[in-house]
C-alpha cells in the first residue's frame, strides 16, 4: 500500500464506523498502530463519540478572545516597524538632498566668485 495520509484517514474512519476491514486493511492498520502510542490510540478515540464531540467543541470554541488582541498587537508592532523604517529612509533621503544642495550652492558661488 502507498503511504498516503488520505488512506490512513479513510482507514481510521472505516474502523471507527465499525465497517468491515479487509485482511489487507486490518494488517495495514495493525502496522500503522504499532508505530507509536499515539498511533495506537487514535482509531479507538474516533470510535468514542464523546471524545469526537469534545474535540469538535475545542475546534469550534477556540480561544478567539485571547487570539485577537495578540494578533492586533503583532499587526500594530509590524506597522510601527514599517513606519520607523520609512522614517529612517525619509531622514536619510532628506540628509542626502541637503548635502547635495549645499554642494550645488557651494559650486555655484565658487564659479561666480572667480
Amino acid at each position: 500500500m502507498m503511504e498516503n495520509e488520505n488512506y490512513y484517514e479513510n482507514l481510521i474512519l472505516k474502523y471507527a464506523w465499525r465497517e468491515e476491514l479487509t485482511e489487507d486493511e486490518q494488517e495495514y492498520l495493525r502496522q500503522w498502530r504499532n508505530r507509536s502510542h499515539y498511533h495506537n490510540a487514535i482509531p479507538d478515540k474516533f470510535r468514542d463519540i464523546r471524545w469526537v464531540r469534545e474535540e469538535l467543541k475545542k475546534m469550534r470554541d477556540g480561544p478567539s478572545e485571547q487570539m485577537w488582541p495578540l494578533l492586533l498587537h503583532k499587526m500594530q508592532a509590524g506597522q510601527a516597524a514599517q513606519v520607523t523604517t520609512c522614517r529612517r529612509k525619509l531622514v536619510l533621503f532628506k540628509g542626502v538632498h541637503y548635502v547635495l544642495l549645499i554642494l550645488l550652492l557651494w559650486m555655484l558661488l565658487r564659479t561666480r566668485l572667480k
